[in-house]
C-alpha cells in the first residue's frame, strides 16, 4: 500500500515539475526536482517493506517450530506456577491494607 503511495507521489511530483516548468517559462519561473521528499517516501516504503518480510519470517518459522514440537511447550508446569505467583502478587497488592478505610466503607 505505502508503495503505491509512493509511485503516486513520484508520478505527481514530476508532473508537477512539467506544468510549472511548461507555464511558468514565459513569466521567468521555474521548478527543480527535490529529492529530498521522494527519497523520504521511498525509504518508508523500503523499511516496510523490510518489516513485512520479517513478520511474515517470524510468523512462518514460529508456524514450522509448532509442527515439530520443539516450542517451549516443555515449560508449561514452570510458566503456570510463575503466572499462578504473578496473579497472586497482583491480587495482593489490589486488596486495600488492613487499618486502611475504603471509599465504599467511608461512605456507609
Amino acid at each position: 500500500m505505502l508503495g503505491i503511495s509512493s509511485i503516486i507521489a513520484t508520478v505527481i511530483a514530476f508532473q508537477f515539475v512539467d506544468l510549472v516548468n511548461d507555464h511558468g517559462r514565459d513569466m521567468g519561473v521555474r521548478a527543480e526536482y527535490g529529492p529530498q521528499f521522494l527519497g523520504m517516501t521511498w525509504a518508508a516504503t523500503g523499511l516496510m517493506l523490510t518489516g513485512g518480510i520479517t513478520s511474515l519470517l517470524t510468523v512462518l518459522v514460529d508456524r514450522s517450530r509448532a509442527e515439530t514440537g520443539t516450542l517451549a511447550g516443555d515449560c508449561d508446569d514452570q510458566a503456570k506456577s510463575l503466572m499462578h505467583s504473578d496473579y497472586e502478587s497482583v491480587k495482593s497488592s489490589a486488596e486495600p491494607s488492613p487499618g486502611v478505610e475504603t471509599e465504599k466503607e467511608g461512605k456507609q
